[in-house]
């Protein structure tokens, strides 16, 4: 899950945006279950 581990999104983001899409040629996009404020990485 490389793709999740290096994941960075800038603010502001809305429940229900997708914030990857196609993760890993799966078809599954993954979206917000919560809204964000501030700036995230997941490192």
């Amino acid at each position: 899950m490389k793709e999740l581990a290096e994941l960075e999104v800038n603010p502001p983001i809305r429940i229900g945006e997708k914030i990857i899409k196609n993760l890993m040629g799966t078809g599954v996009n993954v979206v917000t279950t919560k809204p964000v404020n501030r700036r995230f990485a997941a490192k």
